[in-house]
C-alpha cells in the first residue's frame, strides 16, 4: 500500500532508512523529480535536481494497510507527518506514479508529462526564457504555437528546455 510522507528539509535519507528499519525490510519509495539547467552568474550552464512534490514523498510497503502501524511511525526521525486517506486514493496514486514513471527518462520527468496538463498558460522552468510565462494558443503535436506579451512563437519540444502549465 502506498502512502504519501511531507518530511524534513535535508532529513529525508535519514528517513528513508529508519523507515526501512523500522519496518525490517527495504521499502519502496518514489519521488518524481525534474533536471533543470541554468546559466549561472558567469555564463556556465548548471543542472539542477528538483523534487517536483517538494517535500513530499511516496512510501510503499504492504505494512502499511494497518492503520496502527502508520501512526506508530510518527515519530520517525525526518518525518513531519503522512497525509491522510491513502487507503481511499490508492488507485489516484498508484495513476500517478505509472504516468510519471512513463514519462521519465533517466529517473527525471520529461516535457511529455507537463503537456498532459497543459490548458491555457504555462511558464518555463528552464532554459534561457526561465521564469517567463506563455499563453497557449495551440498544440500541433510537439509544438506549441505561444504568445508572449505581444510576441507570437512556436516552442519545439527540447529535453532540456521544461515548461509546467500554471
Amino acid at each position: 500500500m502506498w502512502v504519501i510522507a511531507k518530511y524534513k528539509s535535508f532529513e529525508l535519507e535519514i528517513l528513508k532508512k529508519n523507515m526501512s528499519k523500522i519496518v525490517g525490510r527495504e521499502i519502496k519509495f518514489y519521488s518524481p523529480k525534474i533536471r533543470i539547467k541554468k546559466l549561472n552568474n558567469k555564463n556556465k550552464s548548471i543542472e539542477i535536481k528538483k523534487n517536483i512534490l517538494e517535500d513530499y514523498i511516496f512510501f510503499f510497503d504492504n505494512s502499511f494497510k494497518d492503520e496502527k502501524f502508520i501512526k506508530s511511525l510518527n515519530n520517525t526521525k525526518g518525518l513531519k507527518y503522512f497525509l491522510d486517506n491513502y487507503k481511499q486514493t490508492q488507485k489516484e496514486i498508484k495513476n500517478f506514479i505509472d504516468n510519471c514513471l512513463k514519462n521519465e527518462i533517466d529517473g527525471y520527468l520529461n516535457q511529455n508529462f507537463f503537456n498532459q496538463a497543459l490548458k491555457n498558460r504555462a511558464i518555463f522552468v528552464s532554459g534561457p526564457l526561465s521564469g517567463m510565462i506563455f499563453d497557449i494558443i495551440k498544440i500541433q503535436g510537439k509544438k506549441i504555437k505561444a504568445l508572449m506579451g505581444n510576441f507570437e512563437t512556436t516552442i519545439n519540444d527540447h529535453k532540456d528546455y521544461l515548461y509546467k502549465p500554471l
